[in-house]
């Protein structure tokens, strides 16, 4: 919107103005109210005074600048759902002249890029905005929902260690999840829907530290424990 006004005359007064588009707009106040504007408003506005005995002299131009407001910015790393612990990395690849990000837990930057919210926790659920602006002219919020899910408790990991050579080896968790995965002692990850793991035909090189972490549909939990199983070699008699 747009409020152009002049000097105001006594009496019976109506007021002409010459619009950038070559047409005439008569008023009965010294104002006039452009309600929503756009480019075909942009231009040169001048005014003159009809009195009830003779015209006043036109005004000197006013120029009136419209500047269409952005588009409505996108939102990169969007997320509806992280877990406790995860990052969230917000951008917009919108080109502009300020930014504004508001969001729970005081998020709040003005960079197109702000800064990684590190290890998030419940306080950061909420509702997060983004409006850009050129040449002091906002663009409508762009918004998303996110829920920060709570991960379960991490397990405990247990074994039928120590064992000999040849034995198998039985790894076990003690809760009740929808996924496993198992830390092996080599370093390597392996990941069932069982809360047993085994390992048949065990032999000394296996022997070392083991974890395990669950899955309960939506998060993973942090490993257990560190349990050191010990695979013992078969003397030889």
């Amino acid at each position: 919107a747009a409020n152009l006004s002049c000097s105001a005359y006594p009496g019976d007064v109506t007021y002409v103005w010459q619009l950038p588009n070559g047409t005439q707009q008569a008023t009965s106040l010294p104002q006039l109210e452009i309600d929503e504007t756009n480019v075909a408003d942009d231009g040169a506005y001048t005014v003159m005074a009809q009195l009830p005995d003779c015209p006043t002299l036109w005004s000197s131009p006013v120029q009136l600048d419209v500047v269409i407001p952005p588009a409505l910015p996108d939102i990169q790393g969007a997320q509806n759902e992280l877990c406790e612990g995860d990052l969230l990395t917000l951008n917009t690849t919108v080109q502009a002249d300020s930014y504004s990000w508001t969001g729970p837990n005081g998020f709040q930057s003005n960079l197109a890029s702000p800064p990684v919210i590190q290890q998030l926790d419940s306080l950061w659920s909420g509702t997060y905005a983004l409006s850009v602006a050129n040449a002091g002219c906002w663009s409508d919020m762009n918004e998303f929902e996110m829920t920060v899910l709570a991960r379960p408790d991490a397990p405990l990991v247990d074994s039928n260690a120590p064992i000999c050579s040849g034995e198998s080896l039985i790894l076990s968790a003690d809760l009740t999840a929808s996924a496993y995965e198992w830390i092996l002692a080599d370093g390597s990850e392996i990941t069932s829907f069982d809360a047993e793991w085994i390992i048949d035909d065990a032999d000394p090189s296996m022997s070392g530290n083991y974890q395990v972490r669950i899955y309960d549909g939506s998060c993973w939990s942090e490993e257990s424990l560190i349990l050191n199983a010990v695979i013992d070699e078969i003397p030889n008699v």
